[in-house]
Parts: structure tokens; sequence; C-alpha cells
């Protein structure tokens, strides 16, 4: 299976996909309070970023508060979720399925 890639404004290439949310991404109202660096809060981060960039793109009034809250959700029920993965990002999520 191919990528449809695709070419945002300006130089931008992204991809839509479907992913998995991987258990160990956690908020950080979850987290330990700490100022030590945590891996789990970076995986979270990434995710909740794809998908508030796949909603956005659907919706312009779409907040972030809203994408932790989806990212969250679709971890817990583990359901698959659709994502925009923008490429040379360095985020390599676990996909699913590639959308067109």
């Amino acid at each position: 299976m191919k990528a449809n890639v695709k070419r945002g404004p300006g130089r931008v290439t992204y991809a839509d996909v479907r992913v998995h949310v991987p258990k160990n991404a956690k908020c950080t109202d979850e987290l330990p309070r700490t100022t030590k660096q945590d891996d789990r809060y970076d995986i979270f981060e990434h995710y909740t970023i794809a998908i508030w960039r796949f909603q956005r793109a659907v919706d312009k009034f779409f907040n972030w508060d809203a994408a932790e809250e989806l990212c969250k959700a679709a971890r817990d029920k583990k359901e698959i979720i659709p994502v925009r993965i923008y490429l040379g990002s360095g985020f390599k999520p676990d996909v699913v399925e590639y959308m067109k």
C-alpha cells in the first residue's frame, strides 16, 4: 500500500492516514508532575497534532482541546482515527490504512 501524498500551501507535503493511538501516549494530566522530559507525552503530542491538522482541514473552528479529547478517546477505546502526517516531520505513526 502507498500513501496518497498531497502538497499543501507552500512546500508542505502531507498524507492523510488512519492510525491506532498507542496505550503509552499520555497527556500532562495523566503523568506525574515533574520537570523531567517524558517520552509518553511526546508521543501523545505528536498524535494530537496530527489529529488537529486533519480536523482543521475540515473545520476551521476545531480547537486543540477537542483534539486532545479525541486522542484520549481513540486511545482508550482502541479506535482507528484519521490524522494528517506532514512528511519530513520525523513522526512515524502506527498506520492502519492510507486514505485517498
